[in-house]
């Protein structure tokens, strides 16, 4: 099962096909919930209408495979398939997932990223994301296809970079160290090797020194500079930084390469992970009353922002409440560029 690292869903099957408008600013009565968002220099609006997730929820609530599944998940069932009895915790559950899967959407249109209309059958097997295969089949045409949209954007945004760039480092103590190794490097020695026996990033070294996608603001400033104006395929540095001493390689992204490289998947999804719960943690977010609150959550995976459920007497809250919590990040040597 692919798993969005430092923030795995609690629930897999909570995504579904909902009004989002990507330039509109605010929220109204009739939102569940609402998202004002940043990509790069542009602010994006999500906004998940109220209609839309009721209707949704009465369809799946319907469904008898959809209930399995969620009950298998630990959530509450009723018996009652009407939206207005669904527990609030599901509908909570529900929501959150609903927003992120409107996220992903927005960031991936902003960027300019083709979502393929399909995955192949062996792709669409291991995402549980947002319903199992054995699931989605079950339900009504438009909303299988809803699903299978959804599953493709999700494997879209933690499968690719935007930038269309991937970068890699060796991270020494010292620039005498470094020096060193750039010398073994022209002599012809591989980049992955030295830097798995060399790099003092641990986690990065695993990878081959691999640490993802360059995307804008991702690393600190040094770093992002010379990453950014590094030729393709041609080590940079040392390039001295707040953690130690860098040797940069930056090659140009290719999903070829990417599906028969389980190292480059992983850094790849690691950096798009890390740069979704960025974007998260720094949303404007509101979420209508009746469904609970944007908050900070713990959960099996540690701790995530979602919507928390409503309490037995709801204070109504702020119509754009800003989360000032953090997501549960991928850790790296090179201190995020915020």
């Amino acid at each position: 099962m692919i798993v969005r690292p430092g923030r795995r869903l609690a629930l897999c099957a909570a995504v579904v096909a909902l009004a989002l408008g990507m330039s509109g600013c605010g929220s109204t009565h009739t939102d569940a919930a609402s998202a004002n968002f940043t990509a790069g220099s542009d602010t994006l609006t999500a906004r998940v209408t109220n209609s839309s997730f009721i209707n949704e929820l009465r369809q799946l609530m319907s469904n008898k495979q959809f209930t399995n599944y969620v009950s298998q998940q630990g959530l509450p069932v009723s018996t009652d398939s009407s939206a207005s009895s669904t527990p609030s915790k599901l509908s909570s559950v529900w929501l959150t997932q609903v927003l992120d899967s409107a996220i992903i959407s927005g960031l991936l249109k902003n960027a300019g990223v083709t979502v393929p209309t399909s995955l192949p059958a062996d792709v669409k097997s291991s995402i549980d994301f947002p319903l199992p295969e054995s699931v989605i089949t079950t339900l009504p045409k438009d909303l299988q296809t809803t699903m299978e949209q959804r599953k493709a954007d999700y494997y879209t945004l933690f499968q690719s970079c935007p930038s269309g760039k991937v970068v890699s480092h060796i991270l020494l103590p010292t620039e005498a160290a470094a020096k060193q190794v750039l010398a073994q490097l022209k002599a012809g020695q591989q980049f992955s090797t030295l830097a798995s026996s060399k790099s003092v990033d641990s986690g990065s070294a695993q990878l081959g020194g691999l640490l993802g996608c360059l995307d804008p603001g991702e690393f600190i400033k040094e770093f992002q500079t010379a990453a950014e104006q590094a030729p393709l395929g041609t080590v940079v540095g040392p390039v001295k930084s707040s953690a130690g001493y860098h040797l940069i390689l930056v090659n140009r992204f290719d999903p070829a390469v990417l599906a028969g490289n389980s190292a480059m998947s992983q850094a790849v999804g690691q950096s798009e992970s890390s740069r979704f719960n960025h974007v998260l943690t720094n949303a404007k977010v509101w979420v209508n009353p009746k469904y609970g609150s944007w908050s900070k959550i713990q959960t099996a995976q540690g701790t995530q922002l979602g919507v928390k459920p409503p309490s037995a007497a709801q204070p109504r809250t702020s119509r754009n409440q800003t989360s000032t919590s953090t997501s549960t990040l991928p850790t790296t040597t090179v201190p995020s560029g915020g």
